[in-house]
């Protein structure tokens, strides 16, 4: 029984989150959250039927996401366990901060 092990990178996909709260509180409670495992780039949580409870939350370095993975998984927010994984995806705000960093190095 192979398990599929996520790739980590600095972008976490929340779900199981309780979709009575408002768009915006649910974003910044979201963020106050996180945001004690380092700088937060995004928040992004979308309110349609098919994306209701669920969240993803960028990270500036992918050892902050780590860190609130290990921490928040299963933690009772707003009294529902979160669940918690590494996203597929990049978020747009982290391509953008990647872009912008390499330019500086450079």
């Amino acid at each position: 029984n192979m398990t599929s092990v996520e790739e980590p990178i600095q972008t976490l996909y929340v779900n199981n989150l309780n979709d009575k709260l408002p768009k915006e509180q649910l974003k910044e409670e979201l963020y106050l959250l996180f945001s004690q495992f380092g700088s937060i780039l995004d928040v992004v949580a979308l309110k349609t039927e098919r994306m209701k409870g669920q969240a993803w939350i960028s990270f500036v370095t992918v050892q902050n996401a780590t860190d609130a993975l290990n921490t928040l998984q299963g933690f009772e927010f707003f009294g529902k366990p979160m669940k918690i994984a590494y996203s597929h995806t990049k978020s747009n705000a982290v391509e953008r901060f990647e872009k912008a960093v390499s330019m500086v190095v450079e």
